[in-house]
């Protein structure tokens, strides 16, 4: 059995998932970020899967779940952290030249940005936990934020999970992923995404394992989604922290 909560934080509209097993403040945190277009709402669900995978070693852990600012279009429940530019981005999967999307630095980024580092100072002070007993995560835009925070934070985290992310920003981020300590990473990637192709998996692999980020890698034979090995493999590396 499950809590859930909403809870605003840093004005983000934030969905807690707790175990009703656990007793007392939280002895971890897993901030999860949704995609592109999704409903805040959309990974609400992993927090119930990865407690049952877990098999009760999650119980004390406080799931977060925010809901990105801004809207895809008034009226519809899809939200995003950062409009992004579709078209440039296809014709750069066809001409072949998806790597110069690794230079993009969205000007809405540091919004988002602030607004997660926020959700951590949250936990760090509400739920009193050290940066070590908080993880960051997402799915494919999600997984970039996840990505920009943990750098910006110094690695200071107790481990990252990206699903279906890519490498942008890579002036600020290669420097930043350099300097910072090291992270426990599970990164996942369908070898079939129509949406970010598997190469940008993989850019965003080889900058984190060249600064010494301890990456388990996850690929598989699907598209732009969380497969069970993904989540399995988050799962393992959550009960650590």
């Amino acid at each position: 059995m499950i809590k859930i909560e909403r809870i605003e934080i840093q004005e983000l509209d934030c969905i807690s998932v707790t175990s009703r097993n656990a007793s007392g403040k939280p002895a971890g945190a897993i901030v999860l970020c949704h995609g592109f277009g999704a409903p805040g709402t959309d990974l609400v669900g992993l927090g119930e899967e990865m407690m049952q995978l877990a098999g009760g070693k999650l119980d004390s852990v406080r799931f977060l779940f925010p809901a990105a600012p801004l809207e895809i279009e008034p009226g519809y429940e899809g939200r995003c952290w950062w409009p992004i530019n579709f078209q440039r981005m296809q014709m750069a999967i066809a001409a072949g030249t998806i790597s110069d999307i690794a230079d993009v630095q969205p000007p809405e980024l540091p919004d988002a940005r602030k607004k997660i580092c926020g959700v951590v100072e949250w936990c760090e002070q509400h739920d009193r936990l050290s940066r070590e007993k908080i993880m960051l995560g997402g799915f494919s835009q999600g997984a970039m934020l996840a990505t920009d925070v943990a750098l910006t934070l110094g690695g200071e985290i107790g481990g990252l999970l990206l699903w279906s992310g890519m490498l942008i920003n890579q002036a600020e981020w290669r420097p930043l992923s350099a300097a910072a300590k090291p992270v426990r990473i599970v990164q996942s990637h369908g070898m079939l995404d129509p949406v970010l192709p598997f190469e940008c998996g993989m850019n965003l692999r080889k900058v984190l394992e060249a600064d010494g980020h301890q990456i388990e890698f996850v690929q598989f034979q699907g598209y732009h989604q969380i497969p069970e090995p993904a989540l399995v493999a988050a799962t393992n590396l959550a009960i650590q922290i």
